[in-house]
């Protein structure tokens, strides 16, 4: 009867995954929500539950099976994916001008076909903006759009492909460091399984998975000191999304004879210049086909604009808008936004440079990149992607509430000005931080009376 019933509720959960891919649109943000609140139960019900990790597999492998062979339909980002894949595909550099830019020139008839198409599909926001994904992420759009001059379709399930793949990866050495961390092996499936995760990695094309797959793999080779492995593939992970790099002072203290504060001479060892060297050296590489002045000067600007032109699903930030606003009458985010950078990155560093073992080397990146995204002016959904990776290696469970609490973030896209609903925010961060303060306090009184 027991199995009756689970067969009866895994197909139930397919199914939702198979009509929130196929048939719910952002705008229905009630149905959206609804349906991913089903899912996130039945989640949380089998990781709760004593089943063993092969069943777990296979649930989530048919999940991620069911998203691939769909369009996105949370995001539009892949039509600039493939814009610039089709550039890179005319030997154009994607990083030198913005798609509003190229189609005014009146360049793009050898270059991106249906160009106007792509260009109305990426939506202005991401048409009037230089590019800013990084090499490796666009090596697989160019691949993308070779397919898609026969089939949009068929771009897209490749590109989700390389994201499952990427999820088995993550999959794969998660189960390795929990063993080397003497945790139990099955933690791993609250990344794999997380709707969260499904649905905006392999559901929506969002490359932070395939980064966190050469970022767990970097990690398990330098915890067994295969600095050089772990170096190069720290690199491919910077070279694939750029906010991997946040990581490369934990892992470079952790080198450094876990020692406690910043000491210049436990720096300097050559395990650490074996692995920093060699991660920036592959970034370097993979940079080199693109890099020049005008590049460097139009990523930087795009790169600038995520903490002071851009603002959605903030939490502290808003908070110093809201402040702005009162005194000065204007939104300050030229201001207030260097001053969210430099509390998330002085937040970065102050956990960095905790007393490291391997035992807390990923509880200091958990509070590090927590702050990171608190303090942030732009919380997407998928950017939680590495808190809930990182929860995976730890006993905090802030993540994985968060991660359901942010879909509520979705509920801008329900009005056509994608006005965000401040209730909705304020509850989002008040059970978060409930759950994120009692769990730093608890673990720093656990220090304190180990001390």
């Amino acid at each position: 009867m027991k199995k009756l019933l689970l067969g009866i509720l895994l197909m139930f959960n397919f199914g939702i995954y198979f009509w929130i891919s196929q048939w719910v649109e952002r705008e229905e943000f009630a149905l959206f929500f609804g349906l991913f609140s089903v899912l996130f139960g039945i989640y949380i019900f089998l990781m709760k539950t004593s089943f063993s990790p092969k069943l777990l597999f296979g649930v989530g492998l048919v999940n991620y099976l069911i998203l691939v062979f769909c369009l996105p339909w949370l995001s539009q980002d892949f039509y600039r994916f493939l814009w610039d894949g089709f550039l890179l595909q005319a030997g154009e550099n994607p990083y030198l001008f913005t798609p509003n830019q190229m189609m005014a020139s009146n360049n793009l008839e050898l270059a991106v076909p249906e160009a106007e198409f792509h260009l109305e599909k990426m939506g202005e926001l991401s048409a009037s903006n230089y590019t800013n994904y990084p090499p490796i992420s666009q090596w697989i759009y160019y691949i993308a759009s070779f397919f898609a001059e026969k089939s949009l379709f068929t771009a897209v399930v490749f590109m989700k492909s390389v994201l499952l793949v990427s999820a088995l990866v993550t999959l794969y050495f998660s189960q390795k460091i929990l063993g080397l961390l003497k945790l139990p092996v099955k933690n791993a499936y609250w990344f794999f399984l997380n709707p969260l995760i499904l649905i905006e990695s392999v559901g929506n094309l969002h490359f932070e998975i395939l980064m966190l797959a050469f970022f767990t793999a970097s990690v398990y080779y330098l915890l067994n000191r295969k600095y050089l492995i772990a170096g190069s593939l720290f690199g491919l992970s910077v070279a694939t999304k750029l906010i991997t790099l946040v990581f490369a002072v934990f892992l470079i203290h952790y080198l450094a004879k876990h020692k406690n504060g910043f000491r210049i001479k436990n720096y300097v060892n050559f395990f650490i210049v074996k692995f920093s060297f060699t991660f920036l050296l592959v970034v370097l590489l993979c940079y080199s086909f693109f890099i020049d002045q005008q590049m460097l000067q139009n990523y930087q600007e795009s790169l600038g604009l995520w903490f002071t032109a851009f603002e959605f699903n903030a939490s502290i930030y808003y908070l110093f808008r809201w402040i702005g606003f009162q005194w000065y009458g204007y939104n300050m985010i030229a201001v207030t936004g260097k001053i969210m950078f430099a509390l998330s990155s002085l937040s970065l560093l102050f956990f960095a440079f905790q007393q490291t073992s391997k035992k807390y080397l990923f509880k200091w990146m958990f509070f590090g990149f927590a702050f990171y995204l608190i303090f942030s002016t732009t919380v997407h959904p998928w950017y939680l992607s590495t808190l809930v990776l990182l929860g995976v290696f730890t006993h905090f469970k802030s993540a994985i509430l968060w991660s359901y609490l942010v879909m509520l973030s979705y509920v801008a896209y329900a009005h056509s000005d994608a006005e965000e609903n401040t209730w909705l925010l304020g509850f989002q961060y008040v059970l978060f931080f409930g759950l994120f303060i009692y769990e730093t306090s608890v673990f720093y009184r656990k220090i304190k009376d180990q001390k």
